[in-house]
């Protein structure tokens, strides 16, 4: 997974089947990190991904 060169404010999230979520990558643009998002998605995993805005004064490892 390389970044697409833009450095952001959005991290992608993952939720497992219990529906505990977990912090996967941070500090992403939206548009790459909704693009990883999709392609985790489309690969049929039981656990389900999504990108969300990250605090900036938190960091991304931080739920809002």
């Amino acid at each position: 997974m390389e970044n697409d060169g833009e450095k952001g404010d959005w991290r992608l999230m993952r939720q497992d089947t219990h529906g505990t979520p977990y912090f996967v990558r941070g500090d992403l643009s939206e548009a790459f990190a909704s693009k990883l998002a999709k392609e985790f998605n489309d690969k049929g995993h039981k656990q389900f991904y999504w990108a969300e805005k990250q605090d900036t004064k938190l960091g991304p490892h931080v739920k809002i």
